[in-house]
């Protein structure tokens, strides 16, 4: 086999080989390894301290994680954590960038917001308790935009509307296209958030867009703030045709 014959196959060997990996199960467990369904129960719920100490040093339990990240991506938490240099789940987060994430992950990790909570994190002191405050306090949604910008209708109709929700409805964020300007809506049932900033932020592909959204009283029964991101066609270029809409409450 010629030079030139080896450089062109072995790219196909390779993705060859990934697409056969997912068929592949893990090592058996060990007698530490948190079973299957105790690993979904701690994704929702929270895990045991002796549990991560456990699975940052365990390679069998580090590739369940990657299965279970090619599942469901790792939320904002996880990612701020990995950032920090702190993550139980680093080996598995960093083979989900690497083999499966197509981009949102990387987007995420590229957010101002979520930097921010990490350069916390590596201070140490209350860091966590402020992360997880901020977490109940944050609406996300994945936008994707099905024809190209040059050709969404700019009159008459909204051209396409993305609604979001945090935890416990404190906090929604509705972006849309409104003319040829992309909007977002940041809204709360509670009176007593009035006054308060909102960070609005657009993760895209190449450019994150960032905005600080004054939530004002309406009418005694909540809080509303608004605020324009500018023409849409001049701003895709950079956000492509996938994002994701980020609203987190300042605390």
């Amino acid at each position: 086999m010629t030079s030139g014959e080896e450089e062109f196959l072995a790219p196909l060997r390779d993705a060859y080989r990934k697409s056969w990996e997912p068929m592949a199960g893990p090592a058996p467990a060990g007698p530490a390894c948190p079973s299957l369904p105790r690993i979904a129960q701690a994704a929702a719920e929270g895990w045991q301290a002796q549990e991560l100490a456990h699975v940052a040093g365990c390679s069998r339990c580090q590739q369940v994680m990657v299965y279970e990240f090619r599942a469901e991506c790792p939320g904002f938490g996880l990612l701020a954590h990995y950032a920090a240099g702190d993550s139980p789940f680093a080996v598995a987060i960093s083979r989900h960038l690497e083999e499966d994430c197509v981009g949102r992950c990387r987007r995420r990790l590229e957010s101002p917001w979520l930097k921010g909570v990490a350069a916390l994190l590596r201070t140490g002191a209350h860091a966590e308790d402020a992360l997880q405050e901020s977490l109940r306090h944050l609406a996300s949604a994945d936008v994707h935009l099905a024809v190209a910008p040059a050709f969404l209708p700019l009159g008459g109709e909204t051209a396409f509307q993305v609604h979001a929700v945090g935890p416990g409805g404190l906090i929604a964020v509705t972006l849309k296209q409104e003319g040829a300007d992309l909007v977002a809506y940041v809204e709360s049932p509670s009176t007593s958030l009035a006054g308060h900033t909102v960070t609005v932020e657009l993760l895209g592909q190449a450019r994150q867009l960032r905005a600080q959204v004054i939530l004002r009283m309406v009418d005694g029964v909540g809080a509303f703030g608004v605020h324009s991101f500018g023409n849409l066609a001049n701003l895709t270029s950079d956000l492509g045709p996938d994002w994701e809409i980020l609203a987190v409450l300042d605390k």
